[in-house]
């Protein structure tokens, strides 16, 4: 157990260290503190919460905790490096997201999410409990995995060419993807609601549960549109859509 009532900012670690670091108890370092960890990789032994003001994890070799076992946080924003490997975090509310470097999968669950820096992510995959808001940094995703948020809204941006690697289960899907195509055709997601999408140039394929009736609250822009849906019907006749071909 750690607790730390003194300076305000708190580095722990080397910035080029190995060695793995384990949470195996309650890090309290205060809701006013700065704290960046830096370690070869981490791991946790447990639900072991780690509590500050902003937090940063930079894992130089590995990665940040795991999938059955993800590093627990209270925190108000939240960065990591971990350019070999994931990034796994969890926490009971939302939290805002800071600068993210992740060569494998970015695994955030919470609340409500929003970004102030820059995501890069080979797959980012979500599960939380609000709307998330990623569509305020050049961010830099490859695949999308699984995304659970049932009635939530997913607003997205991104600059490079995007697939899915699970399903995404969402209550509003908001895209402005500006390069390389948008492919959601490879699994069967459960979509209620298509937002404003910018593939402008691009390809939007996706492809959709038969138990949603899917519509539009935005304006679809595409050079392309690829749609599966099964059984239910489909409405994208309430806004002016921009689409070449069908």
């Amino acid at each position: 157990t750690l607790r730390n009532a003194g300076a305000t900012s708190i580095v722990f670690g080397q910035s080029g260290g190995t060695g793995t670091l384990t949470v195996s108890g309650t890090a309290n370092f205060g809701t006013n503190k700065t704290v960046t960890l830096n370690a070869g990789a981490f791991t946790d032994s447990g639900t072991n919460l780690i509590t500050a003001k902003n937090l940063t994890l930079n894992a130089n070799t590995g990665s940040v905790g795991s999938n059955g076992n993800p590093i627990d946080i209270a925190v108000t924003k939240v960065a990591a490096t971990a350019t070999g490997g994931s990034a796994y975090l969890n926490s009971s509310s939302g939290f805002d997201v800071g600068a993210m470097d992740v060569s494998g999968t970015l695994s955030l669950a919470g609340g409500a999410l929003t970004q102030s820096s820059t995501i890069k992510a080979g797959t980012l995959a979500l599960a939380t409990s609000g709307d998330v808001d990623f569509s305020s940094g050049s961010n830099q995703i490859t695949h999308v995995g699984a995304i659970s948020m049932g009635s939530k809204d997913l607003n997205l941006k991104n600059t490079n060419a995007l697939d899915q690697t699970g399903i995404i289960d969402v209550g509003t899907l908001t895209l402005n993807n500006t390069a390389g195509g948008v492919n959601f055709g490879s699994q069967l997601n459960t979509i209620g609601d298509i937002g404003t999408i910018n593939a402008s140039g691009q390809t939007f394929n996706l492809k959709n549960s038969g138990n949603w009736n899917l519509t539009q609250s935005g304006v679809i822009t595409a050079d392309s549109l690829v749609l599966t849906s099964t059984n239910n019907s489909v409405d994208f006749s309430t806004s002016t859509n921009q689409i070449k071909s069908l």
